[in-house]
C-alpha cells in the first residue's frame, strides 16, 4: 500500500491579484503597487538584557534591589545599554525606511491611538506629507488632490477581544 496526500499548490504571486503578507526583511529589494505598514503604534521590541558583555567594557549587570524591586544598572551595563540603544534606533529607522519605500503607487500606514506614541509612528509622521496637493491650487484641483492621511472613525466592536496571534 502506498499512501499519498494531494496538496493544492498555491499559484505564484505573479499569477494574478494576490495579497502577500511578509516581514519587512523579506520585502527588502521588492516593490509592490500598494503597501500596508500596520500597527505603527506598537513600534519595535525594545526589551533590554539584564546581563551584557563587550570586549572593550567587560561584563555589565542590571541588579534588582531585593527590598524595593527596582532595577539598578552598574556603570558598565548602563554604557552597554546606551550603545545598544543607539544601534537599535538606527536599525529601526532603516527598517521603517525599507518598509515605506516598497510602495510604488500607494503607501498606507496604520496605527491605533495610545497614551504614548512609538518611535516608528513619530518618524512616519515626520516623513509623510499631509497632502500631495500643490500649495496654490484651484478648488477643483484641491478636491481631486489625494490626501496622504485619512483619519477614520473606529468601527463599532462588540463581543471581541484583543489578542496576538502568530502567523
Amino acid at each position: 500500500l502506498r499512501w499519498t496526500q494531494s496538496v493544492a499548490e498555491a499559484p505564484p504571486p505573479e499569477a494574478g491579484d494576490v495579497v502577500r503578507m511578509m516581514t519587512i526583511h523579506a520585502a527588502k529589494g521588492l516593490e509592490f503597487p500598494v503597501v500596508f505598514v500596520s500597527a505603527l503604534h506598537r513600534g519595535p521590541d525594545r526589551r533590554k538584557p539584564v546581563i551584557a558583555v563587550s570586549r572593550d567594557l567587560g561584563l555589565g549587570v542590571k541588579w534588582r534591589n531585593p527590598v524595593t524591586g527596582e532595577g539598578c544598572s552598574d556603570s558598565v551595563h548602563s554604557e552597554l545599554m546606551r550603545q545598544i540603544d543607539l544601534k537599535e534606533r538606527a536599525e529601526e529607522n532603516r527598517l521603517l525606511y525599507v518598509a515605506m519605500t516598497r510602495a510604488q503607487d500607494r503607501l498606507i500606514l496604520s496605527h491605533a491611538e495610545s497614551k504614548r506614541s512609538s518611535s516608528w509612528r513619530k518618524l512616519a509622521e515626520s516623513v509623510v506629507p499631509e497632502s500631495t496637493a500643490p500649495p496654490e491650487s484651484s478648488a477643483s484641483d484641491a478636491a481631486a488632490a489625494v490626501i496622504a492621511e485619512d483619519v477614520l472613525d473606529p468601527p463599532a466592536v462588540s463581543g471581541q477581544y484583543d489578542s496576538a496571534v502568530a502567523v
